[in-house]
């Protein structure tokens, strides 16, 4: 990336917080749902590793209790000098993902380095496909992400440690 790119102009925070995860199986659902130029949902169903309907329910995978990585782009200020450098773009290209997305997804990477993340924890990059709410998992850490981006975008991976043999027969019973 150009180095006098808007992007290194624009503040990236990061959070790790402790929180205890949130599981909505109805999140798989959304990988179904239609979206711009996907009307069957996302292409990567039944296709890509870590995907559904290959995904097991994260409760089923990994323990409860997690830490949530957050990547946190000050996304009014990169809109606001992204209309002063294109003008006559709209509203929808000025916040095209293609844009900003990869950077934005390369800072968290390089933030939370393995030496950053806590013992016996791993990332999660597909806890939506597992079934995590990452919204209700946020809000319960005290984090709020939007819904609509208009201040923040934020990149979220779940850090979670797997269910042990002890643990995984426990959760075997109670089914």
């Amino acid at each position: 990336m150009d180095s006098s790119s808007i992007l290194h102009q624009v503040n990236i925070d990061f959070f790790i917080l402790s929180a205890t995860v949130v599981q909505d199986l109805k999140m798989i659902a959304l990988c179904r749902s239609p979206y711009y130029k996907h009307p069957i949902g996302c292409p990567n169903w039944d296709h890509k590793e870590g995907c559904p309907p290959h995904t097991k329910p994260f409760l089923s995978v990994f323990e409860p209790d997690v830490y949530v990585s957050i990547a946190r782009l000050d996304f009014g200020t990169y809109l606001r000098l992204k209309a002063e450098i294109h003008p006559s773009w709209t509203d929808k290209a000025l916040r095209n993902p293609r844009h900003w997305q990869g950077h934005l997804r390369a800072a968290h990477r390089k933030h939370f380095t393995p030496g950053k993340i806590p013992p016996g924890y791993e990332k999660v990059i597909n806890a939506e496909a597992m079934g995590v709410n990452l919204f209700e998992t946020c809000a319960a850490a005290g984090f709020f992400l939007e819904r609509n981006l208009t201040n923040f975008v934020c990149e979220v991976s779940v850090l979670a440690k797997r269910l042990s043999s002890k643990n995984l027969y426990l959760f075997k019973e109670r089914l």
